[in-house]
Parts: C-alpha cells; sequence; structure tokens
C-alpha cells in the first residue's frame, strides 16, 4: 500500500499507514502479530543487493546479513541480530537473547561498519556497532554497549523493563486430504479444484479464473519465464493456492487482473524441499531473466530460497515458515498484508471527488466518513479497510499524547494500535463512522 499524505496549513495531518517505526519505552512487552511481518521464519538470512522495502522482519533465532542490505521496517529476533557493513534500518532493532546462546554469546546485536541505524536497538544484553550512526540504545544495566554515541543517547534499566517483543504464533496450516489427477503442463485458463502436478516447461501461462481454494499436488516449472494470472473477475474474494509438495517457480511472472492484488492471496506449501535440497519454496532463475510471486507464503515444513544471479526476483506479500528463509542474491521483498475477505462483501471503493476541505482529517478520510457503511474490506493505494475500521495515522499536538491515546481508544473506538512515531504519531483502526468526530479535537489533533 502507497503513503498517503495529507496536508492542512501545508502541515501534515493525518495520512495512511505503509510502515511506520516504534520508539521503545520500558515498562511493558512488544506484543507482535504474524501479519506485522514480511518475512518470519527460525532463521532469516539475507545476502548484498537484497532490499526488504517495507514491513518487519523476525526470527525466532537469527536475523543475519551477509552484506549491504536495506531494511525499510523494524528487525525483531527472540535471539540474535547480526548484521554485515553498510546496513540500513529504518525502524528498530530488537532482540531477546532468549534463544540459541551459541549464537548470541552474549552479544544478541552485533552491526558491522558503515550502519545507518534510524531508530532505537534495544536487547536483552551486550550491543555492538563497529561504526556508523544510531538513534538510541536500551540496554540492561549489567551489559555493555560499544558503538558510537546514539543521537538520543544510551539508557540502561533492569532487563525486566525493556520493551522487547514477544514473538507471535506461525499461520495455521491447512491440511491437503486429497489432490486430483490432472496435470497442468500447458496454457490455458483453470477453475477452483483439486489438480496434480503443475509442470510448465517454459513460455506457459496459466489464469487463475475466479477466487476460491485451488490445491495442487506439487510446482515444477523450468525454461523461459512462465507467467500466473489471478482474474479476481470484479468479484471480491481470496485466491487460497495449497500445495501437497514442493514449489519451483524458476523463472516466474505474475499478475493480477480485474480487481484484486497482493493482498488477497494466499499459498500455503506442505513439502519438505525433499526435491529441492531442503528449499519446499524455491525461486530461483538462474544468470538471465527475472523473476515474481505476490501474497502470503506459508511454508511449515521446509526451507524458502529466493536467489537471481541475473536481474531481480521480487516478491510482493509475506514469507513465513517455521525453518529457514534465505535470500541469496538480488532480491526485492515489500510487504503487503494478508487480508481475508469475509464471503459476500461487496467492495465499493469511494468517489474521490470532494475537493478541498478545511478540517483536520483531510478531503480523503472526509470523503470515506461520508461514503459511510457501503464500504466494508479492501485495500487500495489509499485505503486498507477492514470490517468498516480504516487504518489511520494520528499526529498528535505536543504534550497532549495521553490524552490523545485515551481519547482515540475510549471515544473514537481506535483498536489494533501499530508500531509509530513514539509520542507524535499514534495509528489503528478507527470505524470510519467515527472520523468526522476528531475534526471537533483540534486541541488534540493537529
Amino acid at each position: 500500500m502507497k503513503t498517503l499524505t495529507v496536508f492542512r496549513n501545508k502541515q501534515p495531518v493525518i495520512f495512511f499507514l505503509a510502515f511506520i517505526v516504534f520508539a521503545p519505552f520500558v515498562s511493558k512487552a512488544q506484543n507482535l502479530k504474524t501479519t506485522d511481518f514480511v518475512l518470519y521464519g527460525k532463521n532469516v538470512q539475507i545476502s548484498t543487493t537484497c532490499n526488504v522495502v517495507k514491513g518487519a522482519v523476525g526470527a525466532l533465532s537469527l536475523i543475519q546479513t551477509t552484506g549491504a542490505v536495506s531494511f525499510g521496517g523494524s528487525l525483531y529476533s527472540d535471539s540474535a541480530i547480526l548484521l554485515d557493513k553498510n546496513n540500513t534500518v529504518a525502524g528498530v532493532g530488537k532482540a531477546n537473547n532468549s534463544r540459541v546462546s551459541s549464537i548470541t554469546t552474549g552479544t544478541p546485536i552485533s552491526v558491522g561498519m558503515g550502519a545507518s541505524l534510524k531508530d532505537s536497538v534495544v536487547a536483552k544484553g551486550n550491543i555492538f556497532i563497529k561504526a556508523g550512526s544510531v538513534k538510541q540504545i536500551f540496554l540492561p544495566t549489567v551489559a555493555t554497549y560499544t558503538g558510537p554515541n546514539p543521537t538520543l543517547g544510551k539508557v540502561q534499566v533492569a532487563p525486566n523493563l525493556l520493551v522487547l517483543p514477544v514473538m507471535p504464533p506461525m499461520p495455521a496450516t491447512m491440511p491437503i486430504v486429497t489432490v486430483g489427477s490432472t496435470n497442468i503442463t500447458t496454457t490455458g485458463p483453470i477453475s477452483p479444484g483439486n489438480y496434480g502436478d503443475v509442470i510448465l516447461s517454459g513460455g506457459k501461462t496459466i489464469t487463475l479464473s475466479g477466487t476460491g481454494t485451488y490445491v495442487f499436488k506439487s510446482i515444477k516449472n523450468s525454461g523461459a519465464t512462465n507467467s500466473f494470472v489471478f482474474d479476481f473477475q470484479n468479484k471480491p474474494g481470496n485466491f487460497v493456492l495449497l500445495v501437497q509438495g514442493d514449489v519451483d517457480l524458476d523463472k516466474s511472472a505474475v499478475s493480477t487482473i480485474n480487481g484484486g492484488g497482493a493482498n488477497y492471496i494466499f499459498t500455503e506449501v506442505l513439502g519438505t524441499g525433499s526435491t529441492l535440497s531442503g528449499n519446499a519454496f524455491n525461486i530461483a532463475p538462474g544468470t538471465s531473466g527475472a523473476a515474481k510471486w505476490i501474497g502470503t507464503v506459508w511454508v511449515p515444513n521446509g526451507n524458502i530460497k529466493l536467489s537471481n544471479s541475473g536481474s531481480m526476483t521480487t516478491v510482493i506479500g509475506a514469507l513465513f515458515t517455521n525453518n529457514t528463509i534465505n535470500a541469496a542474491a538480488n532480491v526485492s521483498v515489500d510487504y503487503a498484508p494478508y487480508i481475508e475477505v469475509p464471503a459476500g462483501n461487496s467492495l465499493i471503493v469511494p468517489d474521490f471527488k470532494l475537493g478541498k476541505v478545511d478540517n483536520i482529517i483531510g478531503p480523503q478520510l472526509t470523503a470515506l466518513n461520508l461514503n459511510g457503511g457501503k464500504t466494508a474490506t479492501y485495500e487500495d493505494s489509499l485505503f486498507r479497510v477492514i470490517n468498516n475500521d480504516v487504518l489511520i495515522d494520528v499526529y498528535v499536538i505536543k504534550g497532549q499524547y495521553n490524552a490523545a491515546l485515551n481519547a482515540l481508544t475510549t471515544t473514537y473506538g481506535m483498536h489494533d494500535l501499530r508500531p509509530n512515531g513514539g509520542q507524535d504519531i499514534i495509528t489503528g483502526f478507527i470505524p470510519i463512522a467515527n472520523l468526522d468526530g476528531l475534526n471537533s479535537r483540534p486541541d488534540l489533533f493537529s
């Protein structure tokens, strides 16, 4: 989802969340959601020339880079974060130091030279940054910080007072009881149902016609670029792809037509990687050609591998595994969290022809508010709406954070608060019907 900024008197008022970082405070744990992550596994390994555009990266054991990597969101590990030189992290970096002591050896966060850590770094143990810049450091009183002077200083507290992440559960696994016997080997449309193996030898295009559940035995592609087209047929719904075995996409292209997008596609792969050296979901097109996949991918039993020795491998969605995610080279990953569309929901997009308005929430939110209950669940370049609640970012009048938070949650029904910009911004879902009420509180919202 793109970021939208709404202006009033040339100052930002309320804008929509792409991904906004959270300045840590002491005294409570940070409960994360699975849908906060763009990459989440036991281990996440990322090589140079890779870019995580936005979304959090999480690991139960280790987040590790082996070259210059750019992270547009935050990093959360239940054990350790080890970053090579010239890494950029737009969000926070937090490590619990609670697992795999042989990895952490008392230093749960270690960063090489040339670091650009634009928000806070928090660890339950020592922190080492060879050189670069960091906004602020939080660590236990008994731990040691070695590195450049933080812009906002170093804070040392009792370990139990650190705001450390509580890592969420992985997605639930949907059992695959039966698969079909018809293999997919050539260009053509298919409808929801049970199929055998997808075996595309190059230059083929499969069009998935209509939302619903598609069950496959395995996917094994080769040759020139093969394409997957998701045809939403201008109707609400989700594509759910269930694969019993491994998935090898090789050179792949993917697109959506007639509505929809990456947020409404979910792929589960139950293979163990037995046919792909342990990689149950593999995008590795070699030295020529690009590759792309969209949607959320859940791989409970094997590893996920992304690489490209030629041009670029692109994933728009989110990747989850109980094992290892390995982004080996020339990989771009962008965050598009999965949205399950309730059955029978109509996706009605507001008509933004309101023009200029002089209020706090701005013309786009005003138009959404006037559209009211016609909008149930959808996401486009402006909005993320779930069950008539819209995700917004609210700028707070200086010194009014607590009063603003209380008003938003108790009076205006804001819920599912998200990692945000500390005392200046409050982020969460608010009922569309309550948007206009924000205009009456210029004492709290700017």
